[in-house]
């Protein structure tokens, strides 16, 4: 065999050795690609079921609040307004004093006139479509309005910038969240002032919401993950993630507490 042809063959085999290797290095890249892409397919369908599953836990979780609201208002509120209604028409019946007769008959009709009022707030609480068809800040407006009637602090709401409409299951876990949060502060709290406040831009949704009770100590809260403070905080966060938002909460003992929650209109 010839110099030239030596050199041919030499050309051919490191030819064919190059398109060996460079097919395995394509084969391999591809094959690396379809695993972390099927990887990924896998995680994004993980998301995408904890998504629905801590809606709809956030949802029947708001439909429990709102019976155990009605259910306090049926016995504290209706059930007291009836019963007084009932003794006022019953000592209007027995007496002999007509002035007295007219005085009662008058303030029967004015507790009527509430308990009508307070009837049809409670069929609005009861339709359940109400927080994924209805505006938040209506919502927000109506618990605050009931805290304010319950004269534990003084509480005030603001809203700065044009609502838009949150998707459904977004509008239900910061609602909750929200929600959560007031309810932490009742109990937890012992504020003299709560500050709700709700800024809409073109990009998120802000809601701080501030106490100037007792606080608390950020870092021991957290530390406890189990149960407790600690594990309410942090499904807050983890709701709040789920939905591309952020949470922060500033508090310290004495100095009361500030929370402050941003959701995106558009899931990143």
């Amino acid at each position: 065999m010839s110099a030239t042809s030596e050199e041919v063959l030499i050309t051919i085999i490191a030819a064919i050795s190059l398109f060996i290797l460079f097919s395995g290095v394509v084969i391999r890249f591809l094959f690396l690609y379809q695993k972390k892409k099927f990887i990924h397919e896998e995680q994004l369908i993980e998301m995408e079921k904890k998504y629905r599953e801590e809606t709809l836990r956030s949802q029947l979780e708001v439909q429990e609040q709102t019976r155990i609201y009605i259910g306090r208002e049926l016995h504290d509120n209706i059930g007291t307004l009836s019963s007084l209604i009932k003794i006022n028409l019953n000592l209007a019946d027995t007496t002999d004093s007509e002035e007295k007769k007219k005085e009662w008959m008058a303030e029967s009709k004015e507790m009527v006139k509430t308990l009508i009022t307070e009837v049809k707030q409670l069929s609005l609480d009861l339709n359940t479509d109400r927080l994924a068809d209805g505006s938040l800040v209506s919502i927000l407006q109506q618990d605050i309005r009931r805290l304010a009637k319950m004269n534990l602090f003084l509480i005030a709401f603001s809203v700065d910038g044009e609502e838009w409409s949150l998707p459904s299951d977004k509008k239900i876990i910061l609602y909750r969240v929200c929600q959560e949060l007031l309810h932490n502060i009742i109990k937890h709290a012992r504020p003299a002032n709560v500050t709700v406040d709700i800024k809409y831009t073109k990009e998120k949704v802000e809601l701080d919401i501030t106490d100037d009770g007792v606080g608390f100590d950020i870092l021991t809260v957290s530390a406890d993950r189990k149960e407790g403070p600690g594990s309410g905080l942090i499904n807050m966060r983890n709701r709040i993630e789920l939905i591309g938002g952020k949470i922060r909460i500033d508090s310290s003992p004495g100095n009361g507490a500030k929370c402050y929650i941003q959701v995106p209109f558009a899931q990143n």
